[in-house]
């Protein structure tokens, strides 16, 4: 099962991000079994960015938290909102929101969710 989910990895960051992006100076991952492969950890090593893919699991982790019903299986419901938020929120560290960061620009949002 292993070798599978890391082909399957492998195959799409070829077809889907390498070829259409081209070469990315780092991936950050949360080491997960699909990056465990020599191709993988070529591309992925940055030790830097293990902290920060935590936190952001961290963070999600909590907002999912709040969302989700009592016995905790509704979670990828609120899981597009959820990253949604956490991308068009303004983080202090870098002055932009990471939306803005990937698209250059502002999101596009309803007015009853701005604060």
């Amino acid at each position: 099962m292993k070798t599978n989910i890391t082909t399957i990895t492998t195959k799409f960051l070829n077809e889907c991000i390498l070829t259409k992006f081209g070469c990315l100076l780092t991936i950050v991952t949360h080491q997960g079994v699909h990056f465990i492969n020599d191709f993988i950890k070529y591309l992925t090593d940055y030790p830097q960015g293990n902290g920060q893919v935590q936190y952001t699991s961290k963070v999600l982790g909590t907002l999912l938290t709040k969302l989700v019903s009592e016995n905790k299986t509704n979670w990828d419901e609120h899981l597009y909102i959820v990253l949604f938020s956490y991308k068009t929120a303004y983080k202090v560290a870098i002055g932009y929101t990471s939306y803005q960061l990937v698209y250059g620009l502002h999101p596009l949002m309803p007015t009853k969710y701005i604060v």
